[in-house]
């Protein structure tokens, strides 16, 4: 998927690929960003890690979201990770 709006928009591009046309109108009217919290990437992490449990059977879907809800309180009520991260 092309990165740049100027793409969405090139002859060749939409040649190959007459979608982009609809995809970019849709991409300017319905995305949303991710949120903007402090401290995103911990946030991020959190979430990765807990989703890795899942994939790998180390944790239920519902155990790992909770951990990674209650994790994700303390960072934004803390500014810091809860030290349970990693287990």
């Amino acid at each position: 998927m092309p990165s740049r709006k100027a793409l969405f928009e090139d002859a060749e591009l939409l040649a190959a690929y007459p979608h982009f046309t609809q995809l970019l109108e849709e991409l300017q009217t319905r995305s949303v960003f991710r949120p903007q919290i402090p401290d995103y990437s911990q946030a991020s992490k959190i979430l990765q890690t807990n989703l890795w449990r899942v994939l790998v059977g180390a944790a239920t879907p519902e155990n790992a979201m909770e951990q990674a809800a209650k994790q994700t309180r303390s960072l934004l009520k803390n500014g810091v990770l809860n030290q349970g991260l990693s287990q």
